[in-house]
């Protein structure tokens, strides 16, 4: 969690004070950087999932929805999440008559 500052290392035993406060760090990190995810109502943002999470702080996701001031705060675009350039090619098709002589390997459909 290098990215949420204030957020402590991980102690031996993990006690409810602790989630308490990094839940609470961590969730102003994310309403600071990507505050327009918490334009929802309260209780529909604190039923995502990871995978929820995961999508909606996004490159993609943030130039899409995101505030302006969230998009300021994008890191630069890198080759990860740059668009592909097109380099003028079309691009190739692949022969729909491709798989037309494949021959059937099942021993049912063998008649002896």
């Amino acid at each position: 969690m290098e990215d949420a500052p204030g957020v402590k290392p991980i102690p031996d035993s993990i006690t409810e004070e602790y989630i308490k406060e990094s839940y609470d760090c961590v969730t102003q990190f994310l309403k600071d950087n990507y505050s327009y995810i918490f334009t929802k109502p309260d209780d529909r943002v604190a039923s995502y999932a990871v995978g929820t999470w995961s999508k909606k702080i996004k490159y993609s996701e943030v130039l899409k929805h995101g505030t302006e001031e969230d998009k300021q705060k994008l890191p630069p675009p890198t080759a990860n999440n740059n668009k592909r350039k097109s380099d003028g090619k079309e691009r190739t098709t692949r022969n729909p008559r491709r798989f037309i002589n494949r021959v059937s390997t099942h021993r049912e459909s063998i008649v002896v």
